[in-house]
């Protein structure tokens, strides 16, 4: 009988704790984790399994408690983690600082990997072999929701935003706080006209402007824009925009230069 290498046990780990961060509670596959074998080394992910398998935001003191090191390690490992799109790190509102764990896609790994112009830990023909196996990741989430999306639909409709803090779930005393509001709460979706986009641009300081990561995705993949749209024209603001801006994934802009993108990109 043929023992499971330690490693491999490790990364499928961490794949499930990964997997659960995302707005798609599926499980992991063998796919994802040759995904992560790109990325992740022996120490991140035992760092992820142990620091973030229950919660997902975790403040430094939480952060520290939770991984068993010391804060120096922990810190440092949750900024490589950040480097390469596993963990947003930006403090809150009040000055906190949280490490929130990311999925591999929807909004994760994978959308910060695309919107810079390559990872610099990897090679073009690492990055080529990464963007087929992102290829195959998202065609079996696609089955799979198709397969149970009367099951998926009241998860997609409790789901909480994508960019948020840290989550009080707890009473002092332990217990798990809910609060029901008894109301159904209706959302529609719309695309922006250029118009609304110069509110949102004027509207904000910290801007900062990455590849369009499905036309680089797409164009890594050897299927490159049939318009030849421009590639940089992805904007993050506020603190996602700081925090792209320092993991590498963007570059910061000024309110001129990004209104000047928004009129190329018409």
């Amino acid at each position: 009988m043929n023992e499971v290498d330690p490693l491999e046990k490790k990364y499928k780990k961490a794949a499930k704790v990964i997997s659960s961060a995302g707005i798609l509670p599926l499980p992991p596959t063998d796919t994802m984790v040759e995904i992560l074998k790109y990325y992740l080394v022996e120490e991140e992910l035992d760092f992820i399994k142990k620091t973030f398998r229950i919660k997902k935001s975790l403040s430094t003191k939480q952060l520290v408690r939770k991984s068993k090191l010391p804060e120096e390690d922990a810190i440092r490992l949750a900024e490589q983690l950040a480097k390469k799109g596993f963990i947003f790190n930006q403090p809150s509102s009040k000055g906190i600082m949280v490490y929130r764990l990311l999925p591999l896609v929807v909004i994760g790994t994978f959308e910060y990997t695309f919107m810079q112009k390559k990872p610099e830990h990897m090679t073009d023909e690492q990055l080529k072999k990464l963007a087929k196996l992102y290829e195959k990741l998202i065609d079996e989430m696609r089955d799979n929701v198709q397969k149970g999306y009367e099951n998926l639909l009241p998860v997609f409709q409790r789901q909480p935003p994508t960019d948020r803090t840290i989550p009080i779930t707890e009473s002092e005393s332990g217990e798990t706080i809910e609060i029901e509001i008894n109301q159904e709460i209706s959302t529609e979706e719309e695309v922006l006209p250029a118009q609304k986009v110069e509110e949102i641009i004027e509207k904000f300081d910290d801007i900062a402007v990455g590849n369009c990561f499905c036309r680089n995705y797409r164009s890594t993949l050897g299927e490159p824009c049939k318009i030849n749209a421009p590639m940089e024209t992805c904007f993050t603001f506020g603190k996602s925009a700081r925090h792209t801006v320092k993991q590498g994934f963007a570059r910061a802009i000024d309110k001129e230069e990004a209104l000047k993108i928004l009129k190329e990109a018409e």
